[in-house]
């Protein structure tokens, strides 16, 4: 049996999660049935405010840009999708955009979260950490994830074993309370997505991430 998550820490990932969902750079992706699309402006902003500018070229952020609008966005909806984020990271280095060679699985993988946020999650150090630190009170292994699919499968195992017990806070009254003074509708409370990325704001505070606010 999974060891209980942290009450405290849960509680502020689901309000991270409910703020992130009425956040009007996001709502085009996380409110609509189809994503929106990927500006040059939107792409500038996401780039500073997710921290992955120093991961491609300054000159090249256009061309990233125009790929992950068009190309990426069509391999999402592949029946291979799983593999999709390392597929795309691959091409961005094989074209010489990211930086010193560097594989960008991190800004990849939160592209893929806004295209699908049911299939897809960041991966950042922080949330690696936390899985970790969750895989090791649960005397599991740690993993040494090289590609975004092992550490989707990883997630996704972990996620299945506390699914329950963010769907029970979820369903607390205070959730639902808050979600309707963000102007949050209700319906999103019970998507699979918006559970998901409430355990990668978990993950990601177990790994020390402490937001501004």
């Amino acid at each position: 049996m999974p060891t209980p998550l942290d009450v405290k820490t849960l509680s502020l990932a689901v309000a991270q999660t409910l703020q992130m969902w009425v956040h009007e750079k996001y709502k085009p992706f996380l409110q609509s049935a189809q994503p929106g699309r990927f500006t040059d402006e939107w792409f500038a902003w996401f780039l500073g405010q997710w921290g992955v500018a120093r991961t491609i070229q300054r000159d090249a952020q256009m061309q990233v840009c125009r790929y992950i609008d068009v190309e990426f966005r069509k391999a999402v909806l592949q029946q291979d999708w799983l593999y999709a984020v390392d597929n795309a990271a691959a091409h961005l280095r094989e074209q010489q955009w990211s930086i010193r060679g560097r594989l960008p699985l991190s800004l990849v993988s939160k592209i893929g979260f806004f295209l699908s946020p049911s299939k897809f999650v960041p991966r950042d150090s922080y949330g690696l950490k936390g899985l970790n630190t969750m895989r090791q009170r649960d005397k599991k292994a740690r993993i040494q994830t090289q590609t975004y699919y092992a550490y989707l499968q990883s997630f996704n195992e972990e996620f299945a074993a506390v699914e329950s017990q963010i769907s029970a806070e979820i369903e607390d009254k205070w959730v639902a309370t808050f979600a309707d003074r963000l102007g949050c509708p209700s319906g999103i409370l019970k998507t699979g997505a918006l559970l998901r990325k409430t355990f990668d704001n978990y993950l990601m505070r177990t790994g020390g991430y402490a937001p501004s606010w």
